[in-house]
């Protein structure tokens, strides 16, 4: 343990300055150390009651006993709490499930935790809203879901608008928004109007009946985050967020759902409720208890004790003084203790998480990822309005589906360097931007997939004085990386292309251009060719 933390104190000693990201926004954070819960903006309800069960270094947590019968815990109905507008919002919590534990025995299982929207009230009900979120388990599975039914367009149930209006529910009854499913549709209790609802299943059982890793009676942390899709010229793009972490483990991870139509471009999370229910009560007595509740706009990252965006030098200083220290002590807390589940001891395994992000590279501003476009031909959103083919392309690239790095689509260049220029690529101009962000950004990163047939990779920026400089991939990389089939991640510094032309003004990049081969100074390329694609095209700090 001692040697690991030595050779990460003489990596920090050899990193110098770091500049600094902006890290999560924290809407809130409830600890359930006390009973002050209407003093910090809880509403709705009867207050949580707090029980002596609680993770290492807290002292206690929130508990839900559910009787036999009942459908409510004995602390009553649901509570709530607002938040900052968001279209983005990350929940984390850690939970834990009495070993008698079987939930409510009923194939839709029961109801734990939810976030609502701006487009409903502070007291609306769950669900018949313009958008409900569902965070439970049922029979120990994971899942999420989501309920629209305040959407739905009673005049065409089980009629498949997707392609014909923006005024329909997302959810069920008006047909598959996402290639998810239909979603269910039905009328409750008999009554004339439809409500409906769609779910995301984790595949296993986590939260098992047997003492190991996932056993229920232990303590698992569990992180959600939902993040709306976006609206394309009144059209709802199939990009949405929508992502569960067991003890830091992704097993629902998707990027490409739909949460909201065109109809709601001012839709964003503002509440959250902790409302659990059991239809048909519950089969037996039994117990299952919260604690460190975490409300957010994005995940933050493990280690960055000071949520600024990155783990750096601050970091480790912070997380240095708590070495082997326990739960109680003066210098313990759960910002180091980052390893999970939690074992009341900063040592060895917070560290191997704590150095898996020093210093990476943190995405902040997105250049590009392919995925609202429609396509090349003349349509809502083209790629070719946006991007222009250059060199020998013209016009033999286009969108790609299937080789794609994340989401749903990439870009796909066809290059053939044996004729001239011998180089081809693909540029993107726009207003001039400036690209250090302040001076806080450290560089551009690319992902590509290469080919047999690549001898050369370039970037070439231009800004609104129309000055040009180049990196090319054989400046300081292996052009041996260019010739495998498989995704790779090319950063590049921005001080590259400064010390490329010293002239080049950073602050007002108008063009990015990426291509195959060499457009300074060309040689003939490979005959026949191949094709390179591209894909999550970032601005980086680190």
């Amino acid at each position: 343990m001692y040697k690991k933390l030595l050779c990460l104190t003489i990596l920090v000693l050899a990193a110098g300055s770091i500049s600094h990201s902006e890290g999560a926004v924290i809407f809130f954070e409830e600890l359930f150390d006390d009973d002050n819960f209407v003093a910090r903006g809880w509403y709705d309800g009867t207050v949580l009651r707090t029980t002596a069960e609680h993770i290492p270094g807290s002292i206690s947590s929130a508990e839900f006993h559910f009787l036999q019968g009942a459908t409510k815990p004995t602390n009553g109905g649901g509570v709530r709490k607002l938040f900052t507008e968001s279209e983005s919002v990350y929940i984390s919590f850690y939970i834990k499930y009495s070993s008698n534990w079987t939930g409510s025995n009923q194939y839709y299982g029961m109801h734990e935790f939810h976030t609502l929207t701006n487009l409903n009230s502070a007291h609306s009900g769950l669900a018949y809203t313009h958008l409900t979120t569902y965070i439970e388990q049922n029979a120990g599975e994971p899942l999420l879901g989501i309920q629209d039914g305040d959407n739905i367009d009673e005049s065409n149930i089980g009629v498949n608008l997707t392609n014909i209006t923006e005024e329909r529910s997302i959810a069920g009854c008006n047909g598959d928004s996402d290639g998810y499913g239909d979603g269910s549709c039905y009328l409750p209790g008999g009554g004339s109007v439809h409500w409906n609802g769609k779910r995301w299943e984790a595949g296993e059982v986590y939260f098992q009946d047997t003492p190991g890793p996932y056993y229920k009676n232990d303590w698992h942390f569990i992180e959600v985050f939902f993040k709306l899709n976006s609206i394309v010229n009144g059209k709802a793009v199939a990009d949405g967020h929508l992502k569960y972490w067991y003890d830091g483990e992704p097993i629902i991870d998707n990027e490409d759902v739909m949460l909201r139509t065109g109809e709601y471009p001012t839709m964003k999370f503002n509440q959250y409720i902790a409302a659990p229910y059991m239809g048909e009560g519950s089969p037996i007595d039994q117990t299952f208890w919260v604690d460190n509740l975490t409300i957010a706009d994005s995940r933050p990252i493990r280690g960055d004790t000071d949520n600024d965006g990155d783990v750096d030098f601050e970091d480790y200083t912070a997380f240095a003084s708590a070495w082997l220290s326990e739960a109680g002590q003066g210098n313990w807390s759960l910002n180091y203790e980052i390893s999970q589940p939690p074992n009341g001891t900063i040592d060895g395994i917070d560290l191997d998480a704590f150095a898996e992000n020093w210093l990476v590279e943190t995405p902040v501003y997105l250049l590009d990822n392919f995925e609202l476009y429609t396509g090349t031909a003349v349509g809502d959103n083209p790629l070719t309005d946006t991007w222009d083919g250059t060199g020998a392309t013209e016009d033999y690239y286009g969108l790609e589906t299937f080789r794609v790095h994340t989401g749903d689509k990439s870009l796909r260049l066809l290059y053939d360097n044996s004729y001239s220029p011998y180089y081809c690529g693909v540029s993107r101009t726009e207003a001039p931007q400036d690209w250090t962000l302040g001076g806080t950004t450290e560089g551009l990163s690319l992902w590509y997939r290469g080919s047999p047939n690549i001898d050369e990779m370039y970037v070439r920026l231009t800004d609104s004085s129309d000055r040009e400089t180049i990196v090319k991939y054989s400046d300081a990389w292996d052009t041996n990386d260019l010739l495998a089939e498989q995704w790779q991640k090319w950063s590049i510094a921005l001080q590259r292309f400064i010390d490329n032309n010293g002239a080049f003004d950073m602050t007002a990049v108008k063009t990015i251009e990426i291509g195959v081969g060499d457009p300074v100074s060309p040689e003939i390329g490979v005959a026949g060719g191949g094709q390179l694609y591209l894909d999550d095209v970032w601005l980086y700090q680190k």
